[in-house]
């Protein structure tokens, strides 16, 4: 009963205990919401973020489809991921530079961040933090197609 609990929430990690309950409930076996939720908190899966985290992890090194219901619940958290549509064909073909206000800091002034997102493997880079924005940065680093 517990694999089944622990399979059910990372099948449908947006579910709380509750809900998990009834789908149980649906298979003629009575779990109480409270015994789930103790179940869960005992794997590390007690929070919604926990059971996303699990699930990214369980499946790390391979592609896998989301279903509806998964992909409603990350447009719901991040918005930008609907305009997940963005590919590359090789590294470097595509950077997304933007440019951060981290704060001020006395007797500095402003700092900045540059970051630097790599597209096609989603890796990223940090520019040591400056005290000018550099707003040539970023449209120096779009247009740059240096990893050929």
């Amino acid at each position: 009963m517990v694999a089944r609990i622990e399979a059910l929430a990372l099948e449908h990690p947006a579910y709380g205990c509750n809900r998990i309950e009834a789908l149980l409930a649906l298979g003629a076996r009575r779990v109480s919401a409270i015994t789930i939720q103790k179940i869960l908190n005992d794997k590390e899966l007690g929070s919604r973020q926990e059971r996303w985290l699990a699930l990214k992890r369980q499946n790390a090194d391979q592609v896998i489809e989301l279903s509806p219901e998964q992909v409603a619940l990350l447009e719901k958290l991040i918005p930008c991921f609907k305009k997940r549509h963005v590919e590359s064909e090789r590294p470097g073909q595509l950077l997304l530079a933007d440019t951060f206000m981290l704060g001020t800091l006395k007797g500095i002034g402003r700092v900045y961040l540059h970051a630097i997102v790599d597209a096609h493997g989603s890796y990223a880079l940090g520019r040591p933090p400056s005290n000018s924005p550099d707003k040539e940065l970023g449209g120096q680093l779009r247009t740059t197609d240096s990893c050929r």
